[in-house]
């Protein structure tokens, strides 16, 4: 038995959620660790396999010890997956959900039995989906069948739960003691409704921008759910090491691949087209308006991907606590996505960003970026930027014989030599993938900004299935009408249920949706789709 190899990714995501927790202490917790995921006959076929899949994948990606039960070509084709994310797990199987075992995950049992285990402490968790509800600790009092949206998010939402009990003592007053019934409608986002379920979802062409760990959970709850269109998939990086913590549709094997490519092969066989773009989002891409799903890192890359119009958008984004989603549909009318991230002051530039991150002066970080230099070479002659009003300091002269890979370790307080793999790298790779990616964060080089901080795998994909929940409502008339006022909701992950999810939200002050041309050419562009449809 032993962790993943991307271990480091790992901690770097329950580090922060656990108040900056030792990383060896985080380390050993897990390594003590062992999660019991049981589910009954009913987990076995449709939605509901799908859901117990899932909480395996999951569990997979944190946990070295996973016990799985239930009927045995569930359990063996969970087992399967879970060996193709760890191959270094230790999965059994076992038909009792009494084996011994840190936390338990009754997924889809029988209510009456998985509610009778559920224990005072916490450890054990009872989950269940009934059309777009989902139970959690609590008896749905129906036999009716889930939408794949939310079989999928009752098994996110008892994976978060046992990452609650697993870490209890170490979360305070966030820590799951105790069984916290709640229930939450993914449409209404309150309590239980009784929605249809579609038998066929038609959702035409739509374009994900962002095939990471949100794009991926999306475009799986898509398919999931027999969603039938084409799906534009828009992103120009490859699988790294780091994204196995949280990619649910990538293994151990999948290192290096085409991010889209390896979408396009995973959803090969479902309703769903994919079509890979390896490419960066940019406005070209809009010859026309349709929906968007947005799966993006920055701030400003939405921002961006709003500015082209695209026409009805639909966000997600994880905190780290909380998960957030957000719909967009009439510009100009409510809060455009740029309004949930247009600046109310100035912002840092990239380059200064990167120069707080790794701890040196913004000039030196400028001269790298602006001449791409590879990070284990000095700056050449003449290579120091020159800026009104920022004066370059005297050790300047220093940059010219001295790689910046040196200065990053000795600010880090690390032999130079453990950084030789990045020797070769430009400065903006360096901050991609060891800092936003998190490769280099567990040698305590550079500080990360809040808004990349790793999330959790389970926060990754509850803010997929949110995003193509709204696009799969959005689509469906009878849901439409029923679903929340609120174009915005959140959900902690550390909090438990129940929830107050819908949040209201204003269009920002100064934001372009104001802009009088912006919402001129956003007109035009609805009017030729329109053409183009008649």
């Amino acid at each position: 038995m032993s962790l993943p190899r991307f271990l480091d990714r790992i901690v770097d995501a329950t580090a922060p959620a656990l108040g900056g927790l030792d990383r060896a202490v985080v380390t050993a917790k897990l390594e003590e660790t062992s999660v019991t995921l049981a589910g009954g006959v009913a987990a076995a076929n449709g939605t509901a396999r799908e859901g117990f899949l899932l909480a395996a994948n999951l569990l997979a990606r944190l946990y070295p010890r996973i016990v799985l039960a239930g009927p045995e070509d569930l359990v063996a084709a969970a087992a399967d997956a879970v060996v193709l994310i760890n191959p270094r797990v230790s999965v059994s199987t076992s038909s009792k959900a009494s084996d011994p075992t840190t936390v338990t995950l009754a997924y889809e049992l029988p209510p009456a039995a998985a509610l009778a285990t559920i224990a005072d402490d916490g450890t054990s968790i009872a989950a269940f989906a009934r059309r777009w509800n989902v139970f959690v600790d609590t008896d749905p009092s129906s036999n009716a069948p889930s939408a794949a949206p939310a079989a999928l998010l009752a098994a996110v939402i008892g994976v978060s739960e046992v990452f609650r009990s697993v870490f209890a003592e170490h979360l305070g007053p966030r820590g799951r003691r105790a069984p916290q019934p709640g229930s939450l409608n993914l449409v209404t986002l309150g309590k239980s409704a009784d929605l249809p379920v579609p038998r066929r979802i038609d959702v035409g062409e739509v374009r994900l921008v962002g095939a990471g760990a949100i794009g991926q959970a999306a475009a799986y709850t898509l398919a999931s759910g027999g969603a039938h269109g084409t799906l534009l998939a828009i992103d120009d990086e490859v699988v790294a090491l780091s994204n196995l913590q949280r990619y649910v549709l990538t293994g151990d094997g999948d290192v290096g691949a085409v991010k889209v490519d390896l979408l396009r092969e995973r959803l090969r066989k479902t309703s769903l087209e994919v079509v890979p773009l390896k490419t960066e989002w940019y406005a070209d891409l809009v010859e026309a308006q349709a929906p968007t799903l947005v799966a993006l890192d920055s701030p400003e890359a939405r921002i961006g991907v709003q500015a082209s119009l695209p026409g009805p958008i639909y966000n997600a984004w994880t905190q780290p606590a909380d998960v957030g989603w957000s719909r967009h549909e009439r510009f100009g009318k409510e809060a455009c996505l740029a309004c949930l991230y247009w600046p109310e002051h100035e912002v840092p530039s990239r380059h200064e960003q990167i120069a707080t991150a790794f701890r040196q002066h913004p000039l030196r970080v400028l001269g790298y970026l602006v001449h791409r230099l590879p990070v284990g070479l000095p700056l050449p002659p003449g290579g120091v930027p020159s800026l009104p009003n920022l004066p370059a300091p005297p050790e300047a002269v220093d940059w010219l014989q001295t790689p910046l890979i040196d200065a990053i370790a000795l600010a880090a307080g690390i032999d130079a030599t453990e950084l030789t793999p990045w020797r070769e790298r430009p400065l903006a790779d360096v901050y991609q993938d060891g800092i936003c990616g998190g490769a280099l964060l567990h040698l305590d080089v550079g500080a990360v900004p809040r808004d990349v901080l790793v999330p959790l795998a389970h926060q990754s994909v509850f803010a997929g299935v949110m995003v193509a929940t709204q696009l799969i409502v959005a689509s469906v008339a009878r849901l439409k009408t029923a679903r929340a006022a609120a174009v915005e909701a959140r959900f902690d992950v550390l909090a438990g249920m129940p929830q107050v999810l819908a949040r209201p939200r204003q269009p920002a002050s100064a934001c372009l949706c104001g802009d009088p041309v912006f919402r001129e050419v956003y007109r035009e562009k609805a009017q030729r789709l329109t053409r183009q449809v008649h």
